[in-house]
């Protein structure tokens, strides 16, 4: 079983963003600053790391950004690794990756990777709404390369 952690720190998250900005300058700098405003938030006795669920591996992270102003059932979300910096979205049990401002192009290996890597925390850890998603029922999309 693979070992999903459901937390980090401020710090170590912000760290892990800043280390990987030049994939996605763009997207990058809209992380860095929803940081800043989730820690703004934040009551003195409550910590980012308690706040927050930022599911990651030591390959890959897949952050649930937004539960409002969306439909019931559609959900944002922030995935990063060591190629590519994206923004997506759940529906039902498809997930939509959005490269938009990527540097790199995506590759059929790269989906391959990025469908694994999602798979193994998404399977591996207690996301809340995404209990009942198995490889079996997932579907993967990938939009927005600039090939």
């Amino acid at each position: 079983m693979m070992i999903v952690n459901e937390h980090i720190n401020a710090e170590d998250f912000r760290k892990e963003v800043e280390r990987r900005r030049e994939l996605n300058p763009v997207l990058s700098k809209t992380i860095l600053s929803a940081l800043n405003e989730r820690l703004m938030e934040l009551k003195n006795d409550v910590s980012f790391e308690e706040a927050y669920y930022i599911y990651h591996t030591t390959e890959a992270f897949f952050y649930i950004e937004s539960f409002s102003v969306k439909p019931v059932g559609d959900l944002d979300f922030i995935f990063f690794n060591d190629r590519f910096i994206i923004w997506g979205s759940i529906f039902g049990h498809h997930l939509e990756f959005r490269l938009g401002d990527n540097k790199n192009f995506l590759t059929d290996e790269d989906k391959k990777i990025i469908t694994r890597q999602s798979i193994e925390i998404i399977e591996n850890a207690e996301i809340f709404l995404l209990e009942d998603f198995t490889r079996d029922n997932m579907t993967f999309y990938f939009t927005g390369d600039k090939k």
